[in-house]
């Protein structure tokens, strides 16, 4: 990710270790991975800053067999060369995320109604209905994690 704030959270919902790719240097970022993952690479990476070299760098962090998860993609962007032998031959799993229908809805709210995870605490800031355009220049900046609009 990108914002401290929403990689700490991260933390609280289960993430063994997060990074911020805007303040930590890349050869930091791999060392950091394998580290944590005893030298040989992460399980699964899910990348929530959804940028194009954001992917192509969290597939180098991945182990033989790893899951690349992309939750970050809010609007399209720039294509990204792949390395399809590298892919084959590492027996790595892309899988992009986007809550597009009904089903994925009835997931999420069950997942929420599970109190399984602090979901509270992604509204940081709740507005009024007529404060919208506000509510908008807040998600933008710094310390706003999701704005909710109440009626």
């Amino acid at each position: 990710g990108t914002r401290d704030d929403r990689l700490a959270l991260g933390t609280r919902f289960g993430a063994d270790v997060t990074i911020n790719v805007r303040t930590q240097p890349p050869h930091h970022r791999l060392e950091q991975v394998l580290e944590a993952a005893g030298g040989r690479g992460a399980d699964c990476v899910v990348d929530t800053a959804g940028t194009p070299q954001t992917l192509a760098e969290s597939l180098s962090w991945l182990r033989p067999g790893g899951r690349y998860v992309n939750a970050g993609v809010a609007v399209p962007s720039a294509n990204v060369p792949l390395d399809v032998y590298d892919l084959a031959r590492r027996n790595l799993t892309i899988k992009g995320a986007w809550v597009s229908n009904t089903r994925h809805f009835i997931a999420a709210v069950s997942l929420v109604q599970s109190r399984r995870f602090p979901f509270g605490e992604l509204a940081t800031h709740r507005l009024p209905l007529a404060n919208a355009h506000q509510a908008l220049t807040m998600g933008k900046q710094l310390g706003a994690l999701k704005v909710v609009l109440l009626p």
